[in-house]
């Protein structure tokens, strides 16, 4: 059996990290947010709001590869709403 890296979440739709890869791959995910984030707020300082352009897609890609490690790692997804059926 398959042990889930990412355990889907009691009410909603998504999951959160159950094992150390899994909080290995989320803390990955948020130094990057973060490394992102504090470089374009200096570049808007420097030279101005032109090179932000690329901020949003660049959240978008990292974003989407933590999606994509926790659908592949992570308990099937559908939408709960408390305890198990």
């Amino acid at each position: 059996m398959e042990r889930y890296w990412f355990k889907a979440k009691r009410y909603g739709y998504g999951w959160t990290p159950a094992t150390w890869e899994g909080w290995v791959v989320f803390l990955v995910w948020l130094v990057a947010f973060i490394r992102l984030t504090a470089f374009f707020s200096v570049q808007m300082q420097i030279s101005g709001p032109g090179n932000v352009y690329w901020y949003v897609p660049l959240v978008f890609l990292i974003t989407g590869a933590l999606v994509w490690v926790s659908w592949a790692k992570g308990e099937p997804a559908r939408w709960r709403w408390g305890e198990k059926d």
